[in-house]
């Protein structure tokens, strides 16, 4: 079994209240990666600018991530700066898309035929385009953020339409159906 991760590799900039970073690793699609990495093979498709520290692609190779559908554009990496006040809810203050915002994933022929697909943080008609090259995958779960609920939220729709499992915090949830109550919004998904 494998799984295959599309979605940001990003540099964060985040504050606590124990205190900060600045340019660390992040993205979904990292976290989501080094985390899987301990129970199966992991295959990462992303985009990093030219500034993305030759160390953090060392994590990556760490954790014996399939980096064949990693690109390296010119320009920035994707940017996410944000605000903790308390661990559970997250603030974004920016976020830069930088060399993201033109990105196109493409899936190596590999990755067609693995057991499962997490579609990452990324734009909503990019996990679409993603969904329309892929076979068919055992598994399929999608991530999003603030950042697309509120931009794209009828391209959300169709991908949650069309994926298994859905990763929201609660905020995000409630953003996105309009509902107050965690178990509406919770059915509102569901009912897809």
């Amino acid at each position: 079994m494998s799984l295959v991760i599309v979605g940001s590799i990003g540099l964060d900039t985040i504050s606590t209240p124990s205190g900060s970073v600045i340019d660390a690793i992040g993205g979904s699609a990292v976290y989501g990666s080094i985390s899987a990495s301990y129970f199966t093979r992991v295959k990462l498709i992303g985009v990093v600018g030219s500034d993305y520290p030759p160390s953090a692609i060392k994590v990556l190779q760490r954790h014996n991530i399939n980096l064949d559908g990693l690109e390296r554009a010119e320009g920035k990496t994707f940017r996410w700066t944000g605000e903790y006040h308390d661990l559970n809810k997250a603030e974004t203050l920016l976020t830069e898309l930088n060399v993201f915002a033109d990105f196109v994933p493409q899936l190596p022929q590999s990755c067609i035929s693995c057991h499962s697909l997490l579609l990452a943080n990324i734009h909503p008609n990019l996990q679409l385009q993603v969904l329309d090259k892929t076979g068919s995958y055992q598994h399929v779960a999608c991530d999003t953020m603030n950042f697309w609920i509120e931009g794209c939220p009828d391209e959300l729709a169709r991908v949650i339409s069309r994926v298994h499992i859905v990763f929201m915090n609660e905020d995000e949830v409630k953003s996105f159906t309009k509902e107050t109550n965690i178990f509406s919004s919770a059915k509102a998904i569901l009912d897809m």
